[in-house]
């Protein structure tokens, strides 16, 4: 019998011990996802932050997969000694806590970042649409002037000139993510 016993209590013991480890380093990797930073102001940048972000998604799946077997020893031990309910369930639904939590902060950050490289490419086509528009003005203007020296009304110049004071104006990179969550 106090061997039985014996057993059951390095089984605890064990579990435990691993639920503390792996504890420790969900906790770690959540500080590191809140250290992680997603603001971006190239294209290049967003890329790499999405290639960090899935090396750090691989290593929250190796965790993961340690956590739900840990999980699930706890789920044996409960099924084999009832009296250790009071210690193994608490730490198996904290173990469930932590891996939710982490997955939506991972989630969170990777749209981040997408959205990010969305506005970031929609900036570089403002742009470019902007410098062509420019161009197509300064054609437009010069031929203009060339083949009609003061064809235009005076109000219709003010338009022109209105229009490429507005062309070149730069759109702003957000910089912080809840810029574009209000």
């Amino acid at each position: 019998m106090q061997d039985h016993v014996y057993v059951q209590y390095l089984e605890l013991n064990s579990f435990q011990t691993r639920f503390r480890e792996i504890s420790a380093q969900l906790a770690t990797h959540e500080a590191d996802l809140h250290a992680f930073s997603t603001s971006v102001s190239h294209a290049d940048e967003a890329n790499a932050l999405l290639d960090s972000l899935d090396q750090l998604s691989a290593d929250l799946a190796v965790k993961s997969g340690k956590a739900r077997d840990l999980i699930k020893l706890g789920q044996d031990l409960l099924s084999d000694h009832r009296f250790a309910a009071d210690c193994v369930q608490p730490k198996c639904s904290e173990l469930r806590r932590q891996l939710q939590k982490l997955e939506v902060i991972l989630e969170e950050k990777r749209r981040s970042v997408h959205k990010f490289l969305d506005l970031i490419e929609g900036i570089e086509a403002a742009n470019k649409w902007s410098s062509s528009a420019l161009e197509h003005l300064d054609r437009q203007d010069q031929s203009a002037t060339s083949s009609r020296p003061s064809s235009l009304t005076s109000a219709e110049e003010d338009i022109f000139s209105q229009i490429r004071l507005l062309l070149p104006i730069k759109i702003n990179i957000l910089t912080l993510p809840n810029m574009f969550f209000l």
